[in-house]
């Protein structure tokens, strides 16, 4: 754990959660938890394995990335009990571009995509971005927990929706999906000829007794309709080396997105992006571990607080993630949203709910951080609600 009390000073490293939040709100002095990355140094082994890389002093084009491919594969058998291939394997620059392109090249424009509100910001700007209209089925809270409106989404689906696309596990309200309701999900959309893009990025972020199920895992009929989406960017902290693995196990929608990544992609992942890959999906385990765990006792101490000094808010506590919903709607603002109340009276940069399609009265907060930077967010918040 003592490697996750080390704080590292991110100012000045034009890091976009803490110096880019002062240029985008014109504010100073706050504790920025908006943005989804950690304050937590990567891996020794990754930091060795660039180090290596730098001293080489050559950063010319990969070529043999066998051992990339290995890695990705051994990493998915290890913590997701899933066999894959090396060649349903596509490296992509990031999660958000390869859905991107996926989209441009399984649609034309007009079509419809599903979402489930409130979901991941940029799932709206993908849609609209290759000339879809989005169609979304939003999220139904019930005690305490957000779940699937699945009579809402069957009307849904019927009307020339061509893709789904989900985020499993769920950003920003942290739900894991059961099997259950994967199961129902996948047969409606088998049902109605959708395909299915499945944005798990955070499959690595799962917090016990619950447990992750990449999609195709779920039915082998979802085989053929379904694209999963990984990286190790938020496991590890590594979203800066722009480094993602799309992985198609269908024959025919793998060389639909293996023709369309030839035209975008054209060559492989940055070299650093490589090594550091390679790193943590051999060496990353146990790293992993500490901070799921440090990381849950965080998600422990917010509920506590919240119980004890501040019960007009109400947390959605995450089964996965590290990030974490809030509903503000108790809460006096004096006619502020719940982000313009916390940054201005709390001096705490959250992320609005609105920016997900989610109400005005709630935040997104980012508890990948030391336990003191959650301490301090929290007294404030607190003296903030004391003092309105």
């Amino acid at each position: 754990m003592i490697k996750f009390e080390k704080s590292v000073d991110r100012r000045d490293t034009d890091s976009m959660k803490y110096d880019g939040v002062e240029d985008l709100y014109n504010v100073k002095d706050v504790i920025p938890m908006w943005v989804a990355d950690m304050d937590f140094a990567a891996p020794q082994e990754v930091i060795s394995a660039l180090k290596l890389k730098v001293e080489h002093g050559i950063f010319g084009y990969p070529g043999n990335t066998f051992k990339y491919y290995e890695a990705v594969v051994n990493w998915m058998k290890r913590r997701h009990n899933w066999e894959i291939s090396e060649d349903w394997i596509f490296p992509a620059p990031g999660v958000v571009p390869a859905i991107t392109a996926i989209l441009e090249e399984i649609t034309q424009p007009n079509d419809k995509v599903i979402i489930q509100s409130p979901v991941y910001h940029h799932f709206y700007n993908m849609v609209h971005k290759v000339g879809c209209e989005v169609v979304d089925s939003p999220l139904v809270e019930r005690n305490g927990k957000y779940e699937m409106d699945f009579e809402g989404l069957e009307r849904l689906i019927c009307n020339n929706v061509k893709a789904f696309v989900l985020c499993s596990p769920h950003n920003p309200v942290g739900r894991v999906w059961s099997k259950k309701e994967l199961q129902k999900l996948g047969e409606l959309c088998l049902k109605h000829n959708v395909t299915v893009i499945s944005d798990e990025i955070h499959n690595d972020l799962v917090f016990k007794p619950n447990k992750h199920t990449i999609f195709t895992e779920v039915d082998p009929q979802f085989v053929d309709n379904t694209i999963i989406c990984t990286a190790p960017s938020k496991t590890f902290n590594l979203a800066g080396l722009q480094t993602a693995n799309i992985i198609v196990p269908g024959e025919n929608l793998r060389k639909i997105v293996g023709e369309k990544f030839s035209k975008v992609y054209n060559s492989f992942p940055n070299t650093m992006g490589i090594e550091a890959t390679k790193a943590v999906y051999k060496y990353g385990d146990s790293w992993l571990d500490e901070l799921l765990d440090y990381v849950e006792r965080n998600i422990d101490y917010l509920q506590e607080y919240i119980e004890d000094k501040m019960p007009q808010i109400k947390l959605i506590r995450p089964q996965g993630t590290y990030l974490v919903w809030l509903d503000m709607k108790e809460v006096d603002t004096k006619g502020l949203s719940a982000f313009e109340f916390t940054l201005q009276n709390a001096k705490v940069v959250a992320e609005p709910g609105e920016k997900y399609g989610g109400p005005s009265s709630s935040i997104r907060l980012n508890l990948a951080c030391h336990k003191k930077t959650l301490e301090k967010a929290l007294k404030q918040l607190s003296s903030a609600l004391q003092s309105k």
